[in-house]
């Protein structure tokens, strides 16, 4: 959660540093918080970050004066970050079909070599 936040710190410090017309253009790179906490934190924490980015690309005008207006960069960090959050989705479904595949998979062969071994034993 450090890593990501410290990522944050340093785009927005950045895109204040830098001028007025590459303010907006990194602030789009605030997508680079949103994919690493779809690698390392919960869905729960996700969510939490890809809200808190919103709302900071959204009262950002408030901080920083002579910014452009930041409907396009908050309509692009969203559609981003929505179709990340699908595709995170999906992948956790293909995740759960796979583990139940391999558990399906494993009983079978379990119970299969149990009966050969059971068939080959002199009693």
């Amino acid at each position: 959660m450090l890593a990501i936040a410290l990522v944050e710190v340093a785009i927005v410090g950045l895109a204040v540093s830098t001028g007025a017309l590459f303010k907006i253009a990194n602030i789009d790179f605030l997508i680079i918080g949103v994919i690493l906490s779809g690698m390392l934190l919960s869905s729960r924490s996700k969510v939490f970050v890809i809200i808190g980015n919103s709302i900071l690309i959204a009262l950002l005008p408030l901080f920083i004066r002579d910014i452009p207006p930041v409907g396009n960069a908050l309509a692009f960090f969203d559609m981003v970050s929505g179709l990340f959050l699908v595709f995170i989705w999906h992948r956790n479904i293909l995740e759960q079909d796979r583990q139940a595949d391999l558990a399906r998979f494993a009983a079978t062969h379990r119970g299969s070599q149990q009966s050969a071994v059971a068939g080959q034993c002199p009693q």
